[in-house]
């Protein structure tokens, strides 16, 4: 009853309905923590937030998002969330400060005032230089492959493979920005900011390609 009262409340206001009704925009997109610091280490933050398009997660709990309000800095939605084995129906409001780097929530504890600040990428654990990786399909994960040369400046990095072997040619496979995915939990090859907030990623999917960094593998269909 409370995630309707929140949703209905919003939809009487002069808002602008997205054409999506499940979709928040990008301004709220993004992964959100309890403090600056607690960035640096998000599996030890109870605040931590990950916010993407369709889907919203929680430190315990997560899922898909079921309809979407926005009035101006103002956020509304109601999501299916699942966590230690249940599903329920959830409420939560944002609104985003002027600066857009804290989201504050005065919804989910009475009286109090939650305020998360807004993280970027995750440092990466491989180092700038040249480095060696292994190619893998994600429909054949144990099928043996191609060993490739990974180049990373910062967050520039070139996959190249460097002689001719099905079925890549010899050169660059690709090459873009290392993002941090946060739904997928996931290191990407991405090439516009928008990549980062896909849903799929991976895989066979339309998504950029996932390349592990901490097991030097880079995937493909």
């Amino acid at each position: 009853m409370k995630a309707v009262l929140i949703l209905a409340a919003l939809m009487t206001l002069p808002a602008q309905a997205h054409d999506a009704a499940t979709t928040v925009p990008a301004a709220f997109v993004g992964r959100w923590a309890g403090s600056p610091a607690a960035c640096a280490d998000p599996g030890a933050d109870d605040l931590r937030l990950d916010i993407a398009p369709d889907r919203i997660a929680f430190w315990e709990s997560a899922g898909p998002l079921r309809a979407v309000v926005v009035r101006g800095d103002q956020l509304a939605l109601i999501a299916e969330l699942s966590g230690e084995g249940e599903t329920w129906l959830a409420a939560r409001s944002f609104e985003l400060a002027h600066d857009g780097r804290r989201l504050i929530d005065r919804a989910s504890v009475p009286g109090e005032e939650i305020v998360r600040h807004r993280c970027g990428d995750p440092p990466p654990p491989l180092a700038s230089g040249t480095h060696d990786f292994e190619h893998r399909y994600a429909e054949h994960p144990d099928m043996p492959s191609l060993r490739l040369r990974v180049r990373i400046d910062g967050s520039h990095v070139i996959v190249d493979n460097p002689q001719a072997a099905n079925p890549f040619p010899a050169g660059v496979i690709d090459e873009g920005r290392l993002m941090w995915h946060p739904v997928a939990k996931r290191w990407i090859i991405g090439h516009e900011d928008s990549d980062r907030l896909r849903r799929d990623v991976g895989g066979c999917s339309d998504g950029a390609h996932v390349i592990e960094l901490e097991k030097r593998v880079f995937w493909t269909c």
